[in-house]
């Protein structure tokens, strides 16, 4: 019934910087990997905000049709 699953890309961020690059680009191979986890950590915040509405939305339809069923039957 709700399976609008969000689509999470995870990327390999374990891209070794040389040696011997000097600290400006050192700092913008940082910067760069530290916005890329910033951006994965708002995409899974995302995910789970969703799918802990979806619990809670399934929950509900579940409580609903238990008392339905319950009112039937009595």
């Amino acid at each position: 019934m709700y399976t609008n699953k969000p689509m999470i890309d995870t990327e390999s961020l374990l891209e070794a910087a040389p040696s011997n690059t000097d600290s400006e680009k050192r700092v913008k191979v940082l910067e760069e990997k530290v916005r890329m986890l910033s951006e994965q950590l708002h995409k899974m915040a995302t995910a789970l905000e969703l799918n802990s509405r979806q619990l809670r939305r399934q929950n509900t339809d579940i409580n609903n049709v238990t008392t339905v069923i319950r009112n039937k039957l009595s």
